[in-house]
């Protein structure tokens, strides 16, 4: 089997022990979520497949996924309360053609929560919806685009394939992510692109509260999980998988190091990929990106957490500690 490391990056986080440091009480539990994405094909319009030809076409109110969201059991009260949240790049609904991002598509998305209002919804943003209780259906959220064609006269230059990852989140309601998934979505104006320069990206997102991820004393199991930064990976290249490889740099286990060697203190930690699994790993993991499927190009986003900070219980020397994860992207 043919295995290529394709990038590596390194990944800074900090936290502050200062004893002693009490958190509340941890709250959700993923397991008690039943979330499901299902991407809809209307007839004759497809976005997943890069088999709609935009040209002379008017796209509007396409109910192109569905969200089914349940309870597996009763959680406390309140928590039956869930959000969705959309990102997308540019933070900005907008198909982008493949080989130029000056020459786009916008589109406006709405969503309709069982039988309630359509409701417009924007990147960032979130919107409230509720799971169906346990032991009955789950509640629908369905989800509509309209899609600002380009002119039928655009000329030879606009011809083209263009694409929209559009990334949903579930969260509950202190938004801690329960489930995840990015629509790969992908249309044509007039002509396919054929993949002319094979490019694969891989960049990350950090988030404030890397710099002051805070520190209980003494250990607190259980504690919801911090969301320090995210991995946006897109490819055209043909590898038939690609994954991350997450490890601590320059330790076996993921550990804070203060920043003061001789001051001495290690403050061990888990790291987890919220929305796509419970799981937290104390040390080096693989981790797959979703399958490219139809559209024969990769496109995935997904969130890095900490969590089980200071499972060993450290009461070593206040300040401020640091550490390095390094990100590794492997094709095989």
């Amino acid at each position: 089997m043919n295995r290529n490391t394709k990038a590596t990056i390194l990944f800074v986080i900090y936290s502050f022990l200062l004893l002693p440091h009490l958190w509340a009480a941890p709250i959700a539990n993923p397991a008690w979520y039943d979330i499901e994405y299902t991407e809809l094909t209307p007839p004759g319009i497809n976005l997943y497949d890069n088999s709609l030809n935009v040209w002379k076409m008017n796209l509007d109110n396409i109910n192109f996924a569905m969200i089914l969201t349940g309870l597996e059991m009763s959680p406390p009260s309140g928590y039956e309360h869930v959000y969705i949240r959309f990102d997308a790049p540019g933070n900005i609904f907008r198909f982008v053609k493949m080989d130029d991002p000056n020459k786009h598509m916008d589109a406006t998305i709405r969503l309709q929560h069982e039988g309630l209002p359509l409701e417009s919804v924007f990147p960032g943003e979130e919107y409230p919806i509720i799971a169906g209780a346990v032991g009955n259906e789950p509640t629908e959220t369905n989800l509509f685009m309209d899609i600002i064609t380009l002119p039928p006269n655009s000329g030879v230059s606009w011809r083209g394939t263009y694409y929209l990852p559009l990334e949903i989140q579930v969260c509950d309601i202190d938004g801690y992510v329960l489930a995840e998934k990015t629509l790969q979505m992908m249309v044509y104006f007039r002509d396919k692109d054929d993949p002319v320069i094979p490019h694969t990206n891989i960049s990350v997102e950090r988030y404030p509260v890397a710099s002051q991820v805070p520190v209980p004393y003494p250990y607190q199991p259980g504690i919801p999980v911090i969301e320090v930064g995210a991995i946006h990976f897109q490819s055209n290249e043909e590898y038939n998988k690609y994954r991350l490889r997450i490890s601590p740099l320059d330790h076996t286990k993921f550990q804070f190091n203060h920043t003061n060697p001789n001051a001495g203190g290690t403050i061990m930690y888990g790291v987890t990929i919220p929305g796509r699994t419970v799981v937290s790993y104390e040390e080096s993991f693989n981790f797959n990106f979703d399958y490219k499927g139809n559209i024969g190009n990769w496109y995935d986003s997904l969130v890095v957490g900490v969590r089980d900070v200071n499972y060993n219980n450290s009461n070593g020397p206040t300040g401020a500690y640091t550490s390095s994860i390094r990100i590794e992207l492997v094709a095989y």
